[in-house]
């Protein structure tokens, strides 16, 4: 009996605004295994045309709407990381508030409370995205101006220290192939050498965000071939454990901007002329041959081409 009733004592007790938040987002865990990849996208597609009709309605392109699930473990690290932030200030600013579905009002002071601290624009794009996942519905709707991203605002490995200078001498091989591979560290320490083409131009099956499988083209060949001569390994991995103040995120801007140019002026040398282009709206005027920019989002393993524009391209 003692049982039953400790039992009925905890189903009554009340969730706190960050169990809420952790319980949510666990339910729109979507993740597929690397063999799934064709049934993923179709299902991404099949999702992407349902909120069609909330697309025209805001406004926003078709394929910057979220979907309603997460499909990528990071993802959801990330989304979580900062819905559990938003609910800590729910709780400190209001502590009246007991239910979730009561917090949606405050998303824009929160946002606003962010922009002030000094939170970059990139990061307060974070926040939307995470949030507009937390309560089922898009960034667009908090009614918050979001600022525009520009390249030269980001702080991601971006800022060079002395210690960034000491660990990358000591590191000049791996980062050398790491520039020509453009490879996330997750994707980089399990890559084998099974995964390189004979002639190390691409490397392929290489296991991305979301569970996708991509092939990879090589900038150099004779870089990564001279790489995998001069440091044999045991386990047929070709790097392994990567030393973690390695950045090895800031050498696929490197990679994204080389890969960008040569296609660029293969085209250019081949006579054919751009007939899209995309513009970036910072006020830069800058644009891109969006059909170009699309090869490096795709060897980058982003779906959008913006993304890859945004975020990587000088």
């Amino acid at each position: 009996m003692g049982k039953n009733r400790g039992n009925k004592h905890r189903s009554n007790k009340k969730e706190s605004i960050k169990y809420q938040v952790t319980k949510t987002l666990i339910s729109k865990q979507h993740f597929s295994p690397k063999d799934c990849k064709e049934e993923l996208k179709v299902h991404k597609k099949e999702e992407r045309e349902k909120i069609r009709g909330k697309a025209e309605e805001l406004g926003i392109p078709l394929n910057q709407m979220q979907l309603p699930e997460i499909y990528g473990k990071k993802t959801f690290d990330a989304y979580l990381k900062q819905g559990c932030r938003f609910a800590e200030y729910i709780q400190r600013e209001h502590p009246e508030i007991k239910k979730l579905e009561d917090c949606k009002v405050h998303v824009k002071e929160y946002l606003e409370f962010c922009k002030v601290r000094g939170d970059s624009a990139h990061s307060l794009r974070l926040y939307g995205s995470a949030l507009g996942k937390v309560f089922g519905c898009q960034s667009a709707e908090f009614k918050f101006k979001f600022p525009i991203r520009r390249p030269e605002n980001k702080t991601r490995s971006v800022t060079k220290t002395k210690y960034d200078e000491v660990v990358e001498r000591r590191n000049a091989e791996l980062i050398e192939v790491l520039k020509v591979i453009g490879l996330r560290r997750v994707e980089a320490e399990p890559l084998t050498r099974d995964q390189i083409s004979l002639d190390c131009t691409k490397l392929t099956d290489v296991l991305g965000k979301g569970g996708k499988l991509r092939d990879v083209e090589v900038l150099n060949p004779e870089i990564l071939r001279k790489y995998m001569e001069t440091h044999p390994r045991q386990d047929n991995l070709l790097f392994g454990k990567i030393e973690k103040n390695v950045d090895v995120h800031s050498f696929r801007y490197d990679y994204a901007d080389a890969l960008y140019k040569n296609y660029l002026s293969e085209k250019y040398e081949k006579g054919e002329k751009t007939t899209d282009w995309y513009i970036r709206h910072d006020g830069s005027g800058r644009r891109y041959d969006r059909d170009v920019a699309l090869i490096v989002s795709n060897n980058l393993g982003h779906e959008r081409v913006d993304t890859a524009i945004i975020s990587y391209l000088k």
